[in-house]
């Protein structure tokens, strides 16, 4: 997530398994823990298995992309990436010392946030604001940090890019406010992991932290006669499930689980979600439906590492 690569020796060429290329990146069993392989084009993102052949799934990726979704697929280009792996219970993530491990989940949860995937409070997001200007630019200076400091493209690089042109501009005296008291707290370590790790720390109530994100159309009733389609983003965690808005990456709805139930629909092409506490009904339209639901099962522990299915040709395991 943060621009950098590692080469890897494939032994096995494109029989090369997700477990084997782990193998190879020589992480320290600290860092591997935490994280796992992902194959990412701009608007599909899945995590891979330890069995699968990501070499295999990078030739056939316009197919799943086909079978998946409704983009053109042409307009797809997968890579492979480390990231997080959305398994990871938050508890074992709240121990984390090693400062390459703390590094990959900042990079990881910084890009999260800028693209819009934490939707909070603006307090928290100002906070986290403050943070990355610790970060990036060292400690506050009166000289250098002043209002003009926080131009757009500043600003870009610290805040959600849905409230760069909406609200950050009214930010600016609370951010700098927030960064100049961080840069003079003798409570607060200026070391870089530190600061990365308090990153974290404020990112870990959010709901959608740790979420793998999907995509999908709600249909609601704009009127007696005709019915509104909702373009959402479907954020599974380890807490639950998560709709967001796709254009204005506002949450729409949150569930814990254990307050809901789901039912997958026909053909796997929807699914259906029924919450107790609130009489809520909703169904979400997708081609990733099976996808979703069998995370949904893994993560609420109603699935078993030995269960398969159809869906395990692509992902989450």
């Amino acid at each position: 997530m943060d621009g950098s690569y590692r080469s890897v020796e494939l032994k096995h060429g494109n029989n090369t398994t997700v477990q084997q290329i782990m193998e190879g990146m020589r992480l320290s069993q600290d860092t591997q823990q935490y994280f796992t392989i992902w194959i990412c084009s701009e608007n599909l993102h899945l995590q891979l298995k330890l069995y699968h052949k990501p070499l295999q799934h990078l030739r056939i990726w316009t197919e799943i992309v086909t079978d998946l979704t409704v983009l053109d697929p042409q307009r797809e280009t997968p890579q492979l990436f480390l990231r997080r792996d959305v398994r990871l219970p938050l508890d074992i993530e709240k121990k984390v010392e090693d400062p390459l491990a703390i590094l990959i989940l900042f990079d990881e949860a910084r890009h999260c946030l800028l693209k819009g995937f934490f939707p909070t409070a603006d307090s928290k997001l100002i906070t986290l604001a403050s943070l990355l200007l610790q970060i990036i630019y060292g400690s506050y200076e009166s000289k250098k940090h002043k209002q003009g400091f926080l131009n757009e493209e500043n600003l870009k690089s610290i805040v959600p890019i849905s409230k760069v042109k909406s609200k950050a501009y009214h930010w600016t005296h609370r951010i700098l406010h927030e960064y100049k008291a961080l840069s003079t707290s003798e409570g607060v370590s200026k070391e870089m992991h530190h600061l990365q790790r308090l990153f974290l720390q404020n990112c870990w109530d959010i709901p959608t932290y740790g979420a793998a994100f999907f995509t999908g159309q709600v249909y609601t009733k704009a009127s007696a006669s005709n019915h509104k389609v909702i373009r959402v983003y479907v954020g599974v965690n380890t807490k639950g499930l998560h709709l967001m808005n796709m254009e204005t990456k506002a949450l729409l709805i949150s569930l814990e689980f254990g307050t809901f139930m789901w039912q997958l629909g026909h053909a796997d092409q929807y699914f259906q979600i029924h919450s107790g506490d609130n009489k809520m009904n909703f169904i979400v339209h997708t081609k990733q439906a099976g996808l979703i639901v069998k995370l949904l099962m893994k993560l609420s522990g109603q699935m078993t590492p030995n269960d398969k299915s159809v869906t395990d040709k692509y992902a989450y395991g």
